[in-house]
């Protein structure tokens, strides 16, 4: 396995406010980015994938994203009664994914599925979710990136609309990994690097 870094984004970078009335049915917004659709779609504006990779960013011209983990602050004071708007799909947006085809539209749309999860439907409950099959995802490089991560009912194929604000989900972690791609390793700044060591020694 070639060279990883980890990744995490964090609804509580963009607000760590845990009002429910700043969140539901609306959206929240700032620089850093945008909480919307009852905490079902956070954005991260402007991520810099330069600095985030370091070394590995100009060491490779593709990367592998690894979904770790998924974990959520504790849910609303009143249980889900519907429990399919708790078993959701997660999907990103906003890198240059190699492929995103859709066998609905017959295109790609520049998203891609992670996983899926069942969040708790029972009141007050935080919880992790960490069963995953590993899977990887490649994405070609790019300097910046803003970055959506939506969380789809499997029933509906939209976003899940709690009937009340006190059966909102709470805050969002999603932790990743990054590794550079083997194949597109970029050969040329490895050749650099070994010319610039032998004419120092």
């Amino acid at each position: 396995m070639s060279e990883s870094i980890n990744f995490v984004l964090k609804s509580t970078d963009i607000n760590s406010d845990n009002t429910v009335a700043t969140y539901y049915n609306t959206t929240y917004t700032n620089n850093i980015g945008s909480v919307a659709q009852n905490r079902n779609s956070i954005t991260w504006n402007n991520v810099n994938l330069r600095m985030l990779l370091g070394e590995m960013y100009d060491r490779y011209d593709k990367f592998n994203l690894s979904l770790n983990f998924v974990t959520g602050s504790r849910t609303g004071s009143t249980a889900e009664d519907a429990p399919d708007n708790r078993n959701v799909a997660i999907r990103m947006r906003g890198l240059n994914f190699t492929s995103s085809y859709s066998q609905a539209s017959g295109n790609n749309n520049n998203s891609i599925v992670l996983s899926s999860i069942q969040i708790p439907s029972t009141q007050n409950t935080a919880w992790v979710n960490n069963y995953f099959t590993q899977q990887y995802f490649t994405f070609q490089k790019q300097e910046t990136a803003t970055i959506t991560i939506d969380l789809i009912s499997v029933l509906t194929d939209t976003y899940p609309t709690p009937s009340t604000n006190a059966k909102m989900i709470g805050h969002l972690l999603y932790s990743f990994n990054i590794f550079g791609c083997e194949e597109y390793k970029n050969t040329k700044n490895d050749l650099n690097t070994n010319l610039d060591i032998r004419k120092i020694f």
